[in-house]
């Protein structure tokens, strides 16, 4: 059987994590797991903006990654 391929698409910003899950789409994986911008770590608004605007950019899965620490 086939196993699902989650492409990690960290990076620091919106557009670069945006830029990584199209690259990981059209490459053939089955979805990508994002976290938030690290450096700059946005309030609750830009939280949900970052990953509204990645999943609107690709049509695979998308699984959020959170990292606390």
């Amino acid at each position: 059987g086939r196993l699902p391929v989650i492409a990690g698409t960290a990076r620091a910003g919106t557009q670069e994590t945006i830029k990584m899950c199209q690259h990981a789409q059209s490459v053939g994986a089955d979805g990508v797991q994002v976290v938030l911008p690290y450096y700059h770590i946005p309030e609750e608004e830009g939280m949900y903006q970052h990953y509204k605007q990645v999943a609107e950019s690709v049509n695979i899965g998308i699984m959020l990654y959170n990292n606390p620490g």
